[in-house]
C-alpha cells in the first residue's frame, strides 16, 4: 500500500467513525494503518485540525484498550496483527506529546493480560514508551516489585532473607536505580 497524504485524514475519521459505533475490526484495520503509515506523514498533517484529529483518535485508542483489557480480549481483530508499541513509538518521535501516560498504561496492563501479540521487537518499543512516558510513580513493575520483596514473614533469619530474595533485591534496586537515573 501507497502512503497517500490527502488520504490520511480520512484514515482518522473512518477509524473514529468505526469506534464510535463499536465497529472494532474497522477501528483496528484504520489504526494499523495510521500507526504504520502516520510516522512518515508530512510535517502539515501533524498541525491545526491534523494534530486535534490525532489526540482524538489517540484517546479513542486508550479507550479502546481500556474496553479490551476490561472484556479480556485481544486487541488485534480477525487477521490484522497490529504492532501497537513500536507505531506508538514512530508517532511520539514525531511529535512526543501527543501520546499520553494513560495511553501508555492502558497498553502495558493489556500486555501484561496477555492480550497484545508480542515479540522482542515490540518488547524494546514498550520499554522505550515507558522510558519516555511513564512517570516514576506509574512503573508500578518496579515499586510494587521491589515493596513485594519486603514482605518476608516466611523467612526465619537474615541469611534466609538474603539467600531467598537477594538477587531479586539487587534487580529491583538496580530498576530502581536506572529508573531515578542515578
Amino acid at each position: 500500500m501507497d502512503y497517500c497524504p490527502e488520504g490520511i485524514g480520512n484514515v482518522v475519521f473512518a477509524a473514529r467513525d468505526a469506534f464510535t459505533r463499536h465497529d472494532y475490526d474497522t477501528f483496528v484495520r484504520a489504526t494499523n494503518i495510521l500507526l504504520s503509515r502516520l510516522p512518515s506523514a508530512e510535517t502539515s498533517e501533524w498541525q491545526g485540525h491534523g494534530r486535534e484529529w490525532l489526540g482524538h483518535w489517540l484517546r479513542d485508542l486508550e479507550q479502546y484498550f481500556r474496553i479490551r483489557n476490561i472484556a479480556m480480549s485481544r486487541y488485534d481483530v480477525n487477521d490484522v496483527t497490529t504492532k501497537w508499541c513500536s507505531g506508538l513509538v514512530a508517532i511520539g518521535s514525531r511529535e512526543r506529546d501527543v501520546v499520553s501516560e494513560k495511553l501508555v498504561i492502558a497498553l502495558e496492563e493489556g500486555i501484561k493480560l496477555g492480550l497484545v501479540g508480542f515479540n522482542p521487537e515490540e518488547g524494546e518499543a514498550l520499554n522505550q514508551l515507558k522510558t519516555t512516558y511513564l512517570s516514576i510513580s506509574n512503573r508500578p513493575s518496579t515499586v510494587a516489585g521491589i515493596l513485594t520483596l519486603w514482605d518476608c514473614t516466611d523467612v526465619n533469619d537474615d541469611e534466609d532473607i538474603a539467600h531467598v530474595y537477594g538477587s531479586k533485591i539487587e534487580t529491583g534496586v538496580m530498576e530502581i536505580r536506572h529508573a531515578l537515573r542515578i
